[in-house]
């Protein structure tokens, strides 16, 4: 474990989650980011500064045109198709641009020999409540993900808690090819549908 993967648009955001990997995560060497074509430029500019060896690749180059324009759709369609790049390593830390590293982590926080740790922040998705008035986006994605799994009679504890989460790149991408068949699949919660799956590899932490 030594490559972190991010979605960008916003260069501010991503150089501070950046300042806060090199600061904290020094197991870290590497990145790859997925960004918007338009953001390409400044993103490399900002990704140089913290890692000379980034790789930056754009939506239409991974993904391709139509893509969904549900935000949560969106993301898990991008995610299915960067997760299959050839630049991702064999495992690597999922990231979102605003996630920060607030203290100083080793790489047994996330992986221990060939196990796996996914931390999650709700024992069932069953029990959200979602927004209000009306649900989020990420609500939706939430429900989708909780009915998915509890139909194929997995577990369904919610690990979206906005943090970085290791990712092993052939597992996620049998889970992707079996849930996100296209485009058109519904909107799901990427790591909470990750994590479920193959048990025997993960630790799940609170």
């Amino acid at each position: 474990l030594r490559q972190m993967v991010f979605l960008s648009v916003h260069p501010e955001r991503l150089d501070l989650a950046l300042q806060s990997v090199c600061e904290n995560l020094k197991f870290i060497d590497g990145i790859v980011v997925l960004t918007k074509p338009e953001a390409s430029e400044a993103i490399t500019a900002v990704a140089a500064r913290h890692f000379p060896q980034a790789v930056i690749l754009t939506d239409d180059a991974v993904a391709g045109a139509g893509l969904p324009a549900d935000h949560q759709a969106r993301n898990t369609w991008l995610r299915k198709r960067l997760y299959a790049q050839p630049a991702i390593e064999a495992n690597f830390l999922a990231a979102d641009e605003d996630s920060l590293a607030l203290r100083p982590l080793d790489r047994a926080y996330y992986q221990s020999g060939a196990a796996h740790s996914g931390y999650y922040f709700q024992e069932d998705m069953a029990t959200w409540l979602a927004g209000s008035p009306a649900p989020t986006r990420f609500d939706r994605g939430l429900r989708n993900t909780w009915r998915a799994l509890s139909e194929a009679a997995y577990p369904t504890r919610a690990y979206a808690s906005h943090m970085p989460q290791i990712v092993n790149k052939s597992l996620v991408n049998e889970v992707f090819d079996r849930f996100v068949t296209s485009r058109y699949a519904p909107a799901y919660d990427e790591w909470s549908l990750y994590f479920q799956l193959y048990p025997q590899h993960f630790r799940a932490k609170a």
